[in-house]
């Protein structure tokens, strides 16, 4: 048999097992990301259905009207609402299957990065080496791109690769084609995200690199970039001058805290600089033994797999072009960022915006041609493998990822504790008939119970059980679509409703089995006082409650005993799961909800 073809099978069988052993990789790293509830826009996006019910809308309009009404403030990226929300649409509230379908496409954006590395490298270990080097990036945090914003993110990545990687094509092979194939990523980039307006200066660095090849090609591909870019400013330029109202997040903020907003913007790209981890105290949240076992796992691990990719570096040509190009990554987000009159105000040291993932590959793609040019320089200086510096390089960037692994699963934990698991107990009360019986237009009266008021609305309710006309009042005044003059507002509708249309709702989870929890709904009678400390009068209090274990349930009912002073209910002999009914009447302040 022929040499070369053997050892070109040999070849691909090593790329297939180099490749599968890093979607296992990239699979363990993941862990937290998947058990991570909705979070940022999607808290919102995932009502969809609720939405069209309360607005008596089909998809299409609803979808239309927010586009047109981003338009209105000079923002123009229809993408990514086309997908959203039919996205939600099919998967409603399932944040495991969202989870999924956000990896998978997180995965292809990659695999899209990998592809351009190659190309602009000539060099696939260099390639799988980047990937190898990625879930050092992972750390997470409310609205993290890595878990929230549907797929936007690794939608606009994909364009953006795309485009680059036929740039080269056409440069190398002056063909029709790839210059259309270019231009139409490019357009679907700009239309899912403005980030990638970013997209021009990549390409003027790329026409640097291509040294080598026909000059004409270069040129007409780079000004075809340049024109379309410029012809996207005048239309958004266009809009903002015609409709006259500004989103802040890009308008231009003040020259004097760009330098520190773009600071924070670009520390944000390093995984363990996130002070949510200080901020919120979040060390103090219990994790089980298997985050250790699994961490120490992905310890030994990615040493290997970092170690193995390490063994097969090789010098690459132009890699000042390569080191530019991962360092325009870096900055040109961030300078976007830094310019924003809304990021001016809001970031702070460990927080950062969604396009701080483009940043983080851009980290990647450095730190993997750092490593592999010190080892492939030494190894040819030296003449020797250097296994030793080999190891600390995969013991050092192993040890890091485990670290991110830890620190993810404990910002999982604290975030799920305050939005996931409380939705998760009232949807399920829904589902199991908590509402069956409330009357028509009857007036829900609740306490803020999560963290993101935006899901603790009148559209989740109506996505779960099909009804658009039940109100919400949220008593602290944070629920959306509600009367600012909250108290005011309360008052006249209690006095102008029927007496039997409202109702008192409760939920809550266990901090110690967050699975297990209550939903309570009774009939308010009257109520007296004023905020924060009303008395309601309650009666037909209906309660349904879900636990995992007889200790979570005897929890859980003396949690229910205490707060509504009901007598002996803990000691109830009842099964994990149900429905639980009190004849009594109550009287039950606010006051005491204070103390949650």
């Amino acid at each position: 048999m022929d040499n070369s073809y053997v050892s070109s099978i040999r070849k691909n069988h090593d790329v297939t097992l180099t490749i599968s052993l890093l979607i296992l990789f990239f699979l363990i790293s993941s862990i937290p990301l998947f058990q991570f509830g909705f979070s940022g826009d999607d808290l919102y996006n995932s009502q969809i259905k609720g939405m069209l019910i309360t607005q008596n809308k089909t998809l299409f309009a609803f979808t239309k009207g927010i586009i047109i009404e981003w338009i209105n403030t000079g923002r123009f990226y229809p993408i990514s609402f086309i997908t959203t929300y039919p996205l939600f649409y099919l998967i409603g509230d399932n944040v495991i299957l969202y989870n999924l379908i956000h990896w998978i496409a997180t995965l292809v954006s990659l695999g899209f990065v990998c592809l351009f590395l190659f190309k602009l490298s000539n060099k696939k270990e260099y390639s799988l080496l980047f990937c190898s080097l990625v879930p050092f990036c992972w750390f997470l945090s409310p609205n993290s791109p890595w878990v929230a914003q549907a797929f936007l993110l690794p939608l606009v990545i994909s364009f953006i690769m795309l485009t680059l990687i036929n740039y080269i094509n056409f440069i190398q092979q002056y063909k029709i084609k790839y210059l259309f194939y270019m231009l139409l990523f490019f357009s679907l980039s700009l239309l899912t995200y403005e980030v990638a307006v970013i997209v021009p200066v990549l390409i003027l660095a790329l026409h640097c690199w291509a040294k080598e090849y026909d000059n004409k090609s270069k040129l007409i591909g780079t000004t075809t970039i340049l024109l379309l870019t410029l012809t996207y400013g005048v239309i958004i330029f266009y809009l903002r001058q015609s409709y006259g109202v500004h989103y802040e997040g890009t308008s231009l903020g003040s020259i004097h805290h760009f330098i520190p907003t773009f600071f924070n913007q670009f520390m944000g790209e390093f995984p363990l600089v996130n002070l949510y981890l200080f901020h919120e105290g979040l060390f103090y949240f219990p994790f089980s033994k298997s985050t250790y076992f699994i961490a120490l796992l992905l310890l030994f691990y990615s040493t290997a797999l970092i170690y193995r990719q390490l063994n097969k570096v090789s010098t690459i040509p132009h890699s000042r072009y390569v080191f530019l190009i991962s360092l325009l990554l870096q900055i040109t987000p961030a300078v976007m960022i830094g310019l924003s009159k809304r990021y001016q105000l809001e970031l702070r040291l460990g927080m950062s915006h969604i396009p701080v993932i483009l940043q983080q590959i851009g980290l990647c793609m450095m730190l993997a041609l750092i490593f592999n040019n010190i080892i492939s320089f030494l190894s040819n200086y030296f003449k020797k493998k250097l296994t030793y510096l080999k190891l600390f390089f995969a013991i050092l960037m192993s040890s890091m990822i485990s670290i991110s692994f830890v620190a993810n699963q404990l910002s999982t934990n604290w975030y799920n504790q305050l939005t996931r698991y409380s939705r998760d107990i009232f949807e399920k009360s829904l589902k199991n008939g908590l509402f069956n019986n409330l009357p028509p237009d009857a007036m829900i009266i609740t306490h803020f119970a999560g963290a993101e008021f935006c899901w603790n609305s009148t559209q989740l309710r109506a996505q779960l059980i099909n009804r658009g006309d039940l109100l919400v009042f949220d008593l602290n005044g944070k629920a959306p679509f509600t009367d600012k003059l909250y108290e005011t507002d309360f008052a006249e509708k209690f006095s102008t409703l029927p007496p039997n249309n409202f109702y008192y709702l409760d939920y809550e989870h266990l901090i110690e089995s967050p699975k297990s929890g209550y939903a309570l709904l009774a009939h308010i009678n009257n109520y007296s006082g004023k905020q924060p400390q009303l008395t309601f009068e309650l009666e037909n209090i209906k309660i349904f409650y879900s636990s995992e274990s007889k200790k979570d349930l005897k929890n859980l009912l003396n949690k229910i005993s205490k707060r509504y002073q009901l007598t002996d209910f803990e000691n109830q002999d009842t099964n994990l799961s149900g429905f639980i009914k009190v004849p009594i009447k109550i009287a039950f302040s606010t006051q005491a909800l204070s103390n949650r």
